[in-house]
């Protein structure tokens, strides 16, 4: 340690040392930065978003959620696969495999939650006027009949603007999952 040169390159070297831990921290705090992984890998975030899936069913926080999350896919998309630190070559490429497999995971959720929300929502509908159309199919005998069916027609109409609602929120919700491409079976 004497020697001046090798003073030099001691100081040198730990110099570069130092820059390439600085920059791995930095590149670290960017990714985490830019995008919260940390809620992506977190089950508890997970089950969070479930529980507001099961009682918070407004359509528009869903697609909100989907996209936020097709958001995040597309940052993951756009970073490098490979960046260098200096002299020292950083790969990425399976950070982002897992990050695209849990966005593809919430994503699922996020799918799932809403065909089960629609599809009961719609069979409640059905059943609904399934259940008017029986009604009104029932055979008027006498006064007390027709006072039946005019009930069940003034019923009807209260519930009118109601049951408009209730369809144009299920249109919505299957206008959300045909645009993101998720798959309903073809009978419903």
């Amino acid at each position: 340690m004497l020697n001046p040169v090798i003073t030099h390159l001691h100081y040198e070297i730990c110099q570069m040392r130092n820059q390439v831990v600085d920059k791995f921290s930095y590149f670290s705090r960017g990714w985490i930065k830019k995008l919260d992984f940390k809620k992506l890998f977190d089950k508890n975030e997970l089950t969070k978003l479930q529980k507001m899936l099961f009682k918070n069913q407004q359509t528009f926080k869903i697609e909100e959620s989907i996209l936020s999350l097709k958001r995040y896919y597309q940052q993951i998309e756009d970073m490098p696969d490979m960046n260098y630190n200096f002299f020292v070559l950083i790969n990425y490429q399976e950070v982002k495999e897992q990050a695209f497999e849990k966005v593809n995971e919430w994503l699922n959720v996020l799918g799932e939650s809403l065909i089960d929300i629609s599809t009961k929502e719609l069979a409640n509908i059905v059943k609904d006027i399934n259940d008017y159309e029986k009604q009104l199919k029932t055979e008027v005998h006498g006064i007390d009949g027709l006072k039946h069916v005019l009930n069940v027609i003034s019923e009807i109409k209260n519930t009118s603007m109601d049951m408009e609602f209730r369809i144009n929120e299920i249109v919505e919700q299957f206008r959300v999952l045909s645009m993101y491409a998720y798959q309903v079976k073809p009978e419903i």
